[in-house]
């Protein structure tokens, strides 16, 4: 199973919460970058970013993530293909996106935006995404095609705006300070509450076919190591079934059980989220402080042996 990171909404109540979106989809990435031992939000990551209000870009998005000590990767002017490439690998991206191409799955309106998209892919080949503008956050399956065309056409967006005075109009082709700038003003220019107005939108369109740049950031890869201890606080995770442990049994931080973090008393009862499958292991939430740096208690999924547990029940 893929660590899934807590979703995290832009509409926190803070001064620049509607021009947030990038900021707080990178809290999303940090979750993900360190399985949940790093947390943050919009407005923390902001306030990090070097850049104190208006629109941002990847730029200001690797400055707050060097603040927790981790690396963010960024491929602005790269095409789609890479970004698919990248979450495949195991990685978590955060992508520019023209929101009235993407459709949302909240932000509908005409400006940019940042989304983070998870690498999860379901049957219908949709791609799991957190849109910061929903409240309360939440993760969505969305279509891939809508998310491609609405990077490309974010990314020609900008070109064109280069283009006007007289710069290049592929983004590939403008040097990272001076696209950072451009990303910034075109952020700033439009919210999703003061969005573009039909009467003033002049962009004609792609130019060229084939191969179009995008605008993205990406965290570490994480398949290798993804059967991992959960934390499932704020993620209001219930169960309504629980099971006693028949002995002690060790609990562990992947269900092949290969870290061990400590040990359950028997007789107890423990919230039952169900087998691990293709393992000999059940998933139990527990409150533990173990998978954490800060060494306190959260609502954390780990795993035991199987034939250690009672049968699952049913309570009211």
């Amino acid at each position: 199973m893929t660590y899934r990171a807590e979703a995290i909404t832009q509409q926190d109540g803070s001064s620049q919460a509607n021009s947030n979106c990038r900021m707080a989809a990178l809290a999303t990435g940090l979750d993900y970058d360190t399985l949940g031992k790093k947390t943050s939000t919009g407005a923390k990551m902001r306030s990090y970013s070097g850049d104190p209000e208006g629109g941002t870009s990847s730029d200001d998005a690797e400055q707050a993530f060097r603040h927790y000590s981790e690396t963010l990767h960024v491929h602005d002017g790269e095409p789609w293909s890479n970004v698919e490439d990248a979450l495949n690998a195991g990685r978590l991206v955060h992508i520019d996106v023209w929101s009235a191409t993407a459709g949302g799955p909240c932000c509908k309106s005409a400006c940019g935006h940042t989304m983070a998209i998870a690498p999860e892919r379901n049957s219908e080949g949709k791609w799991l995404v957190s849109d910061p503008w929903c409240k309360p956050p939440k993760w969505v399956w969305w279509s891939a095609s809508k998310l491609q065309a609405a990077a490309e056409e974010w990314a020609d967006r900008c070109g064109y705006r280069s283009a006007q005075s007289g710069g290049p109009r592929n983004i590939a082709e403008i040097a990272r300070p001076a696209l950072a700038r451009l990303v910034r003003e075109m952020m700033s220019r439009w919210t999703p509450v003061h969005p573009l107005r039909k009467a003033d939108d002049d962009y004609p369109g792609f130019e060229t076919e084939g191969s179009k740049p995008t605008c993205w950031t990406a965290t570490d890869a994480h398949l290798e190591d993804s059967d991992v201890a959960i934390n499932t606080n704020g993620s209001n995770l219930t169960s309504t079934r629980r099971l006693r442990l028949t002995e002690e049994a060790g609990f562990y931080r992947d269900a092949e059980r290969t870290t061990k973090y400590g040990t359950l008393n028997p007789d107890t009862e423990r919230i039952f989220i169900g087998p691990a499958v293709g393992t000999d292991s059940n998933a139990l939430l527990v409150n533990t402080s173990k998978p954490y740096d800060d060494g306190e208690d959260r609502p954390t999924i780990v795993y035991v042996m199987r034939s250690k547990c009672g049968d699952p029940y049913q309570i009211d």
